[in-house]
């Protein structure tokens, strides 16, 4: 008797859950690391060395690995990353030393960058409509869901900085279990030996339609940035005995708002989409500083919710502009850049603002670091609006 979850058949629903826990297990250790450093006693500087571990393994697997399931096939790559990651989590599981950390998020970080683009080129294989929405929102789940499921635990559950870890090994093995059983979505193409060149495997057509779609992505990254690297010290200065609670609320409340707004431009153009995220992140800017600058937890909450609504669409309005342009066999390497850039957008303002905190402190680097986001929502917001001008613009006039 063949049970209908270890179907043979792939599904958007094996690759989605497991494009989930991925992404609740990146955000997971968040409110955590400052009970790590209680713990431990090592420096505000360990922190951001174990956030850009997890980046630079992640991005240095994207630059190698990017492309290859489009000549592997999908299901040994998604296999192999999900083993690695329940690796990652038993790594968690046993810490006790920063040095465990760092080496749990170096290998976390690789397994991610293994498995993010070949996930994504599956959904796409299965479904390219529904792909490219499930793309979008799954990694805003699961971070929302990690973060805060993370933060109840370590509130009120025992043994804080293991039980989540043991949930997510269970359902990285039983994932691993489940993909493997499953066919593959996509014919293996040669060149798998070339293809592990560090690159970018992005044709030269998509270039400049690539570039006038990811800036709203990036500011949404680099907003996902700041949540998961200076706003547990923020809310930690604020309220010292909530601060892993709030951490995962204010995580989850940028992260559900942005599935609401996805939910509700699910039948938008690109364009719109666009435009709309990039709007949102402006707003939801402004409310942030306001809450920063005077230490209010409820404005910093009222913010992480306006700036949800931006924060959903911009991984979704490049998908809708990018995806119809993508050809079958240039899907993962496609994703792998689109990922790549994220990343980067992600975590290079966060680890540089980790160290501006050493010199300028946290107030002030907080500041900037949102402000800087609101400039770049700002200018794409421009671009934006400029753009659809000179489309509905009649030639000649």
């Amino acid at each position: 008797m063949r049970l209908p979850f270890f179907s043979r058949q792939p599904s958007l629903g094996l690759y989605a859950l497991s494009l989930l826990l991925f992404m609740a297990a990146s955000s997971a250790p968040t409110p955590l690391y400052r009970l790590y450093q209680s713990m431990w006693s090592f420096p505000v500087v360990t922190l951001t060395l174990i956030f850009a571990a997890y980046i630079l393994s992640l991005l240095l697997s994207l630059l190698c690995f990017g492309s290859w399931s489009d000549h592997v096939g999908r299901r040994r790559m998604v296999t192999l990353a999900l083993l690695l990651e329940s690796a990652a989590m038993a790594l968690f599981l046993l810490a006790h030393g920063e040095y465990w950390l760092i080496a749990a998020r170096l290998l976390q970080g690789f397994a991610t960058g293994l498995a993010m683009a070949a996930m994504s080129a599956a959904l796409m294989d299965i479904n390219p409509q529904r792909g490219a929405t499930l793309n979008s929102l799954m990694p805003l789940t699961g971070m929302g869901l990690g973060a805060l499921g993370c933060g109840l635990l370590a509130r009120y559950a025992p043994q804080p900085t293991q039980l989540i870890f043991a949930l997510l090994l269970a359902a990285f093995l039983l994932q691993a279990l489940r993909t493997w059983r499953a066919a593959d979505t996509v014919e293996a193409e040669p060149g798998a030996q070339l293809s592990l060149l560090p690159a970018i495997t992005l044709p030269r057509r998509l270039w400049l339609p690539m570039a006038c779609s990811v800036l709203p992505n990036m500011a949404s990254w680099a907003l996902g940035g700041f949540f998961l690297s200076l706003m547990p010290s923020v809310l930690r200065q604020l309220t010292p005995d909530n601060y892993t609670l709030l951490g995962g609320v204010t995580t989850a409340l940028l992260t559900g708002c942005g599935v609401l707004s996805i939910s509700l431009a699910r039948n938008w153009n690109g364009l719109r989409t666009l435009q709309t995220s990039a709007a949102g992140l402006v707003l939801g800017s402004v409310v942030l500083l306001l809450g920063l600058e005077q230490d209010n937890v409820l404005i910093l909450l009222l913010g992480s919710a306006v700036a949800g609504l931006g924060f959903g669409l911009g991984f979704l309005g490049a998908l809708r502009i990018m995806v119809p342009r993508v050809h079958a066999h240039e899907r993962a390497g496609f994703m792998a850049a689109l990922y790549i850039l994220s990343y980067c957008a992600n975590a290079i303002p966060a680890v540089i603002a980790g160290y501006a905190v050493q010199h300028y402190g946290l107030h002030l680097t907080s500041l900037t670091f949102v402000a800087g986001i609101l400039a770049v929502a700002l200018f794409s917001l421009l671009l934006l609006r400029l753009q659809r001008a000179l489309v509905a613009c009649p030639a000649g006039s």
